[in-house]
């Protein structure tokens, strides 16, 4: 692992990042940076490209609100990348599908691995050090305003739980970092997220309405422990997030029920009973309407109705037009962008 000096503390510059739209004045200094865009005005979307150096791909931000803003990185980090914090104003949010990273708070570490979301906030004076290296970003993190919150939501400072309180005030008087498992509605909010973004008023809607969902599914998991996920143990959870990530790999040939079982450790009525407890959705279900889903993102690109058929593993375009239509009650050419 990297030591953290300031030789570590480069990857964007040596600028902290006091508020969300630092990250363009840091990518301006960055010799890690290949290229940015920063949005003109709200609701627009802003780019970071990173070079090959450190790995491949960019980071978007959607600014919501001035105080409301949404931080999606599409990449893979092949060497430490450090980014520094000293957002003591914001709440920080942060959802991830996988991945690892180290954090400093100051000089107390603070390892954080797997699938989970968590909601963070800094006192006066504490700088904060994300330390990512050779992982595959799956993650999105919110930054908002404690009074944004507070109206957004119709939150009541006194009743809020204990663990939250502090993150709420005007000013917090410790580091808060409170954790839990990744609630299962979430993943397929993060995966809508992170398919390539459209710049459309209505895109950035959904985007929206998307990321308050999740924060509700966060502030939900943080004061309701009966959440679904928590009565599964760590490894369970990560057999099933893995049975989950199998079926999303192969659409085009899904594994059996049995292949699942097998590929994860566990039987099959194990898995399909906990699948569907821990998802919300039956493993055939989740094999049908994401198939679905990824069938409208082609043809909404352009693809012809054969090509997702055959890219989809339908026998035929007959037989996808077929399923499509019993699915959403419209022919997939209804639903192809015209040229």
């Amino acid at each position: 692992m990297l030591a953290l000096d300031k030789s570590a503390i480069s990857a964007l510059g040596d600028q902290v990042i006091e508020q969300p739209r630092d990250v363009f004045v840091s990518a301006e200094q960055s010799a890690f940076v290949d290229r940015f865009t920063a949005p003109a005005r709200q609701k627009q979307i802003g780019h970071v490209a990173f070079c090959e150096q450190i790995g491949a791909g960019h980071v978007e931000f959607m600014e919501f609100d001035p105080d409301f803003v949404a931080v999606v990185p599409r990449l893979n980090f092949s060497a430490p990348v450090p980014i520094r914090f000293a957002d003591t104003k914001w709440i920080r949010m942060h959802f991830r599908v996988g991945g690892r990273n180290t954090t400093w708070f100051d000089r107390e570490r603070r390892d954080i691995e797997g699938a989970l979301c968590n909601l963070m906030r800094l006192p006066e004076g504490m700088v904060s050090t994300e330390l990512h290296a050779d992982e595959q970003v799956h993650w999105l993190t919110v930054f908002a305003k404690p009074d944004f919150l507070m109206r957004e939501f119709g939150l009541d400072q006194v009743a809020l739980p204990a663990p939250l309180r502090s993150a709420f005030k005007a000013s917090a008087d410790r580091l808060v970092l409170e954790s839990a498992p990744l609630p299962a509605p979430a993943w397929r909010l993060l995966a809508d997220l992170h398919e390539d973004a459209r710049t459309s008023p209505f895109a950035m809607a959904r985007c929206r309405s998307a990321v308050t969902e999740l924060i509700c599914l966060l502030l939900e998991s943080l004061t309701n422990p009966a959440e679904p996920s928590a009565r599964y143990s760590p490894q369970e959870r990560e057999r099933l997030q893995r049975a989950r990530e199998m079926i999303l790999e192969n659409l085009e040939a899904p594994p059996t029920i049995a292949e699942l079982a097998r590929a994860v450790g566990t039987n099959r009525t194990t898995l399909a009973q906990n699948f569907k407890d821990y998802f919300g959705k039956s493993i055939y279900h989740t094999i049908k309407t994401e198939r679905m889903g990824q069938a409208v993102r082609l043809l909404q690109d352009g693809v012809s109705v054969a090509e997702t058929a055959r890219r989809l593993g339908y026998g035929g375009a007959a037989a996808f037009s077929y399923a499509f239509k019993r699915h959403f009650g419209v022919a997939p050419s209804q639903t192809r962008a015209q040229d």
